[in-house]
């Protein structure tokens, strides 16, 4: 379970970041399938032509003979950097469309989803890379004195780092503020806009570290990866506490939603309940969070109606 919730609560705190700012980010799954195809692309050391041949990066950046960096010492520092680039320049582009246009985050990141999935699927022709040198996949399934797993320094880094990011800086202030009241913390100053684009690269750079995790574990990088989790990542960050409406979320209660979910699915699934089964279930809990948090915003709204 711990190794379950690791992944998620990088993806949830990414997630978090977004949600505050009073946006959601629904292409952090795509950005995790394709960043794990592009860095498989590079780290892949053989490549089965009878299977890959049909692809249109046959013969470009990949062959028989494996991707670009195959074999090389710098394989993983260059594949980790390039699927850095291509999360944060989607995360980039998702903030600026919003921010510039004041597009609907969900119509945005919807289609960036569909557009960076079905480029995935393209690029691959539905086949999984593998061949993954040993090292990458120590990421995702190594661990410390065969018992603490690689990854949870990875969670614990990322978590810390975004706790300080929240609560000891300004661009954590202004987050908040920029959930809170958009056009009051215009009038104030904050720059509402790179808000929203730094908000969304950061939710890019959680799903490349996700990404790591995940394509590490598995050996293989893979179009559909992680692809049916993005009820999962919601929804620990809305039980969590993080509101959908903006302005509130802390990570600690981000923690608490990555447990819960996690829990939740394992116990559906040893009652040996159809996906669609499972899937209701977590789809009611997360309706309900929703309601009490509309409830709760409904409530303090009234306060400070009678206060003044």
């Amino acid at each position: 379970m711990l190794e379950n919730i690791l992944p998620l609560f990088i993806l949830v705190i990414g997630q978090m970041f977004v949600l505050m700012v009073g946006g959601i980010d629904l292409s952090q799954t795509a950005i995790v399938s394709i960043t794990s195809v592009f860095g498989a692309i590079f780290l892949t050391n053989s490549c089965n032509p009878e299977r890959f041949f049909q692809s249109p990066l046959w013969g470009i950046l990949i062959n028989e003979d494996g991707g670009p960096m195959a074999n090389s010492p710098f394989a993983i520092p260059v594949a980790i950097i390039v699927m850095l680039a291509i999360g944060i320049g989607v995360g980039l582009l998702n903030g600026w469309l919003i921010g510039r246009f004041k597009m609907q985050p969900f119509m945005v990141t919807l289609i960036m989803m569909q557009l960076l999935l079905s480029l995935g699927v393209w690029m691959t022709q539905s086949f999984n890379i593998v061949s993954l040198p040993e090292a990458y996949i120590k990421i995702g399934r190594g661990k410390l004195f065969g018992v603490i797993p690689y990854a949870l320094f990875l969670a614990l880094f990322v978590g810390l780092l975004a706790f300080l990011l929240l609560r000891r800086t300004v661009y954590g202030k202004w987050v908040l503020a920029t959930g809170e009241n958009q056009k009051a913390a215009q009038v104030s100053g904050v720059p509402v806009r790179k808000m929203y684009m730094l908000s969304f690269m950061v939710s890019g750079i959680c799903c490349v570290i996700a990404s790591v995790i995940y394509s590490g574990r598995l050996q293989q990088g893979s179009p559909t990866l992680s692809r049916a989790i993005l009820l999962d990542i919601i929804g620990a960050a809305v039980i969590g506490g993080v509101s959908m409406f903006g302005g509130k979320g802390k990570i600690m209660y981000a923690i608490v939603g990555c447990i819960f979910f996690t829990l939740l699915g394992t116990l559906l699934n040893m009652l040996a309940l159809s996906t669609f089964i499972v899937d209701i279930v977590k789809g009611l809990f997360i309706l309900v969070a929703v309601l009490l948090d509309v409830i709760r915003l409904r409530i303090s709204q009234s306060t400070l109606v009678v206060g003044e």
